[in-house]
């Protein structure tokens, strides 16, 4: 038996009893294809970065924390280039900072050679990524953005491997890089 006195309860119970509107049904329809659409977005691999083949040429960039050093990539290598594109800002990039360490370590070996790049507009950003992650390995700034638009980095971390031939071998993007790379470095350890 309901209170009297309670008419509150009465009418929440009446308001759940009732259909729901056409416009709360087309409410609840457009924060359903929200969520799915967030999620397809949110998930689905997207492309970044140059096709694999063509010949990688990249002017001179500067090394952060340096005074007037700066690295280019003029074609054929010694050793193979494994170049991360990053940005201060990006928290894949800063959780996938480890690797860089593990990289270290191959380029000490004579493995390959490894540069980081960072896509941020400010060199200071940049240089506070390398010091405080820690990133072990050189890091050029892409002031301009000519790396970015050249290489078409549309996703951060965007992974580049660039062979002795100084073609571009392999390109992955997002945290799935980590475990791609580590797989390419023991293939060719044997």
């Amino acid at each position: 038996m309901a209170d009297p006195l309670n008419t509150e309860s009465a009418t929440a119970a009446e308001g759940t009893s009732k259909a729901k509107g056409p416009l709360a049904r087309v409410i609840d329809g457009l924060l359903w294809v929200t969520v799915i659409g967030v999620l397809f977005f949110a998930f689905i691999p997207r492309k970044s970065g140059p096709s694999l083949g063509p010949a990688a040429v990249i002017s001179a960039l500067p090394i952060v924390g340096t005074v007037g050093e700066s690295r280019a990539i003029p074609g054929a290598l010694e050793r193979p280039l494994l170049i991360e594109a990053f940005a201060s800002w990006c928290g894949a990039c800063r959780r996938q900072s480890g690797l860089m360490g593990d990289l270290a370590e191959a380029q000490e070996q004579g493995k390959l050679d490894v540069l980081a790049i960072s896509v941020d507009r400010n060199a200071q950003k940049a240089l506070q990524a390398k010091e405080s992650w820690p990133i072990p390995v050189d890091v050029a700034h892409d002031a301009q953005g000519d790396f970015s638009k050249q290489y078409r980095v549309e996703v951060l971390p965007t992974y580049i491997l660039i062979g002795t031939d100084g073609q571009v071998k392999r390109v992955t993007a997002g945290t799935a890089g980590a475990s791609d790379i580590r797989a390419w470095l023991n293939e060719h350890e044997n």
